[in-house]
């Protein structure tokens, strides 16, 4: 099993998920502007939903911690969670750059 793969997938999601609820946030005070306060509430409530979505995807990361922390026990070698956590994060910050230079080499 590939723990780390498994943690940049997680990563990804949650990161997904933070951008999405921030997206439903800035629509549900626009529509809320505009005068619709009941699909400006159900849309904040799905911004809501995604912010608990993240929260749920930390904790599955924490375990996932856990177990890459017991591999590398196991194995006798160091484990640093933020180290791991500093990786993973530029692996996605990387990767989210890459598309946007391919998004504007077509421009």
């Amino acid at each position: 099993m590939d723990n780390q793969k498994i943690a940049e997938i997680l990563l990804k999601l949650q990161m997904e998920d933070l951008n999405d609820a921030d997206m439903l946030a800035d629509y549900a005070k626009e529509i809320e502007e505009l005068g619709d306060v009941a699909i400006a509430q159900a849309i904040a409530n799905r911004a809501k939903t995604r912010l608990s979505q993240m929260a749920e995807c930390d904790h599955s990361i924490k375990l996932l911690m856990h177990r890459v922390q017991s591999d590398k026990a196991a194995k006798g070698e160091p484990f640093n969670e933020d180290s791991l956590y500093a990786v993973l994060y530029k692996k996605h910050v990387e990767s989210n750059a890459e598309k946007v230079r391919k998004k504007l080499e077509s421009m």
